[in-house]
């Protein structure tokens, strides 16, 4: 049975957030959790109180924590924070790359301190199709990959991917490795062709010429129709393929709602009564 879970982050400004709205409009199913984004430059306390407010409406928050630079001790205190708050899922992420010379935790650590918490009962970790940048190679990064889920991981959610076939080929070696928990496919609506490729290269995810032809060739007013048809072909081929959807929403969930209705009419989302 396929499951469904929203990325927010919070909003500048508290009196128009559009990222509660995105929940509230979210009308197509009831995702798992939501995930609240946090960066280095974001204040940690912003993310900590979007997911309260997510809880209080009902949802299920699930917080990215961020280990790239930071002392344990500050974790700690952290995860003690989401625990006071009543948080219960995690997404553990590296961020930005640690300082040489700097005694910050790892990825595989930060797993390891939220899972000895005892308090969490979804400890999402990224997973990269097309291997991460920084990876010497492929079967590097699965095994490190592994290495996470060893230490009490219990989902892998994918870097954004517009590659049927690439996942796949991710979800077999991960499984081949041993590696038994769900996996939530990475969906980022194409909202702006060209705003997207420009993402892609920063992040240096591949995007397939294909796609790319496709939007070379259509003229820009029918790109929007273009990109919702092929988030619904990509929400529906994954789920037929075993996979849970993630959706990047942006604070946004045009498309993403028509998208996981279509996904609906799966047989076997129907039969679940998953929506």
């Amino acid at each position: 049975m396929a499951s469904v879970s929203l990325e927010i982050y919070p909003e500048p400004a508290i009196s128009d957030d559009k990222s509660l709205r995105a929940v509230n409009d979210f009308v197509a199913g009831n995702p798992i959790f939501v995930s609240v984004t946090s960066s280095p430059k974001q204040p940690f306390d912003a993310s900590l109180e979007l997911c309260s407010s997510i809880k209080d409406k009902g949802h299920q928050p699930a917080l990215h924590l961020l280990c790239g630079n930071q002392l344990e001790h500050d974790l700690l205190g952290r995860i003690d924070d989401m625990a006071r708050r009543g948080i219960t899922k995690a997404v553990a992420l590296r961020g930005d790359p640690p300082v040489k010379g700097n005694q910050s935790c790892d990825t595989v650590h930060l797993v390891g301190l939220l899972k000895a918490k005892n308090h969490f009962d979804e400890i999402a970790v990224a997973g990269y199709p097309d291997k991460h940048p920084q990876a010497k190679d492929l079967a590097a990064d699965i095994e490190y990959l592994m290495a996470k889920v060893r230490a009490g991981a219990t989902r892998v959610i994918t870097q954004f991917c517009y590659d049927v076939g690439a996942l796949c080929r991710f979800r077999d070696q991960l499984r081949s490795s041993g590696a038994e928990v769900p996996i939530s496919a990475g969906l980022l609506p194409i909202r702006d062709y060209a705003k997207m490729m420009k993402f892609a290269r920063k992040c240096k995810t591949e995007v397939a010429q294909e796609l790319q032809d496709k939007f070379k060739e259509t003229p820009p007013a029918l790109q929007q129709e273009l990109a919702a048809k092929i988030l619904e072909k990509l929400t529906a081929d994954l789920v037929s393929e075993g996979f849970d959807i993630h959706y990047y929403t942006l604070n946004s969930v045009k498309m993403i709602n028509e998208a996981w209705l279509a996904a609906s009419m799966l047989p076997d989302l129907k039969q679940a009564g998953n929506i």
